[in-house]
């Protein structure tokens, strides 16, 4: 009997994979170190998951991007900002949002969109980047690519900035349903930031005709 009651609790125990892979609540952390800014994406329970700095440097760190030396400084010294984190945290549990979980584009929205893609097939490049340019989407890519963005916009709705830096224009996979920030150009410098989200933590916008 005693050996039955052990094999029961172990059956109730979470296996580390299944807690390795729950949807976890993120909050956006920004940190100031000198004159630049840190962008630090942590859970609730204060697990770093990622760290993006805008310095002009950043741009030169490619193999190894928490390389430079205030994201270095900010998770070393990341106690010095526990009011800043606290409240942050707190306000993300109020927010009412919920955990960050990808879920891949549906059969029919795909589908919807392909549809939508067909029908804008006769439309010029131009006549693309102007719609483009109109949503404040990128304009970059080829026409093919342009189609996806204009399609999936009127379908699906344009994507805003980038919650994180605020100046990346959103790059969204309909088979991983995983938003990603390229980062954006500030006059003649480019600014890196590699922030990544899904549907709960990106509100998109109707799309503008």
């Amino acid at each position: 009997e005693e050996e039955e009651e052990e094999e029961d609790q172990e059956t109730k125990k979470p296996s580390k994979k299944a807690k390795k892979n729950e949807p976890k609540l993120t909050a956006i952390i920004r940190i100031g170190v000198e004159s630049f800014n840190i962008i630090m994406t942590m859970t609730i329970d204060r697990e770093i998951l990622s760290v993006v700095c805008n310095c002009k440097g950043y741009q030169f760190c490619k193999k190894s991007p928490r390389s430079c030396r205030h994201t270095k400084f900010a998770q070393d010294n990341i106690s010095a900002y526990d009011e800043e984190v606290e409240r942050v945290i707190e306000e993300t549990k109020k927010s009412g949002k919920k955990p960050s979980v990808a879920v891949p584009l549906t059969d029919a929205l795909k589908k919807k969109v392909a549809e939508k893609k067909k029908e804008l097939e006769s439309e010029t490049v131009d006549n693309l980047k102007s719609m483009c340019r109109k949503n404040d989407q990128r304009l970059t890519g080829t026409k093919a690519e342009l189609l996806d963005v204009v399609a999936e916009g009127i379908v699906l709705g344009r994507c805003p900035r980038c919650p994180a830096c605020f100046g990346g224009k959103l790059r969204f996979n309909k088979s991983t349903g995983v938003y990603n920030c390229p980062g954006y150009m500030e006059d003649d410098d480019f600014i890196r930031c590699q922030w990544t989200g899904t549907d709960s933590d990106v509100k998109r916008l109707a799309w503008i005709f």
